[in-house]
């Protein structure tokens, strides 16, 4: 008896199997559509899960740089008393120091606000201003700043050139300051971003960890520029989702026919 019930589930599965074989080619071309029209979807489903994904991260990103800075506290004005009872908590595991000096008045900086500051490595790296060219200022007169205010200067991106700036220390007067720095480093500009241009110079007392932005972007006008910054991926899912909108239709308009 068993040896004929394993002969009968072999018999059983050989018909099934011929019985398969032969309904797949029948209708050969129902079935191959629908199988282009299953990993089409498959794959479109997939680049839709990558692109969320994606999207999430991105707008994080942007959130942080409308906010200026990805650290979890900011904290101004402070004295060094109270900044070494803040990092005496055993819950900070890195901080930055950021001073303000003043805020430049170059009439070629109408409409951003650009102020100057003495920010340390941390800092710079929080607040999205860590040089990508060059490096964090050594001297007193080094300037490192991101590319917007030199396209607004009509300066290029050169290393060591020399930068004038008319600044004000105290907005409640209009006494102005003319300097020169010469660039240190500098960095790809960004119309969220709060911080513009920092500068070594120790001898200031005032302190504070961040500013307010001024400008800011809109989330429209940032998940367009995210669609070209990776314009492969954005084509590859674009073509997904159509094919898979097309397949469907034409399985649907096959069967429509049978």
């Amino acid at each position: 008896m068993p040896s004929n019930g394993g002969a009968s589930m072999k018999q059983q599965k050989s018909i099934l199997r011929t019985l398969t074989n032969r309904g797949f080619k029948s209708s050969k071309t129902r079935n191959l559509i629908a199988i282009f029209a299953i990993v089409l979807t498959t794959v479109m489903f997939t680049s839709l899960f990558v692109l969320s994904q994606s999207m999430v991260e991105n707008i994080k990103a942007m959130n942080f740089q409308q906010a200026g800075y990805n650290s979890h506290l900011s904290s101004s004005p402070m004295t060094d008393a109270q900044m070494e009872q803040l990092l005496a908590h055993p819950a900070i595991y890195r901080h930055g120091i950021s001073r303000i000096l003043g805020v430049a008045e170059n009439k070629e900086l109408t409409g951003r606000q650009v102020e100057l500051r003495y920010g340390d490595e941390p800092y710079a790296r929080s607040c999205f201003s860590y040089p990508t060219a060059g490096s964090m200022t050594m001297q007193e007169n080094e300037i490192a700043l991101d590319t917007l205010p030199l396209d607004k200067l009509g300066l290029s991106h050169e290393l060591g050139q020399e930068i004038t700036l008319q600044w004000r220390k105290d907005l409640a007067t209009d006494a102005y300051t003319t300097s020169s720095f010469v660039l240190s480093g500098y960095w790809d500009g960004n119309s969220a971003a709060m911080e513009a241009v920092r500068y070594t110079d120790t001898d200031t007392t005032s302190k504070r960890r961040f500013k307010k932005s001024t400008g800011g972007t809109s989330i429209p006008r940032m998940a367009l520029a995210n669609l070209g910054r990776n314009k492969k991926r954005t084509v590859t899912v674009i073509c997904s989702l159509t094919l898979g909108l097309v397949l469907l239709c034409c399985v649907y308009a096959k069967k429509r026919q049978l």
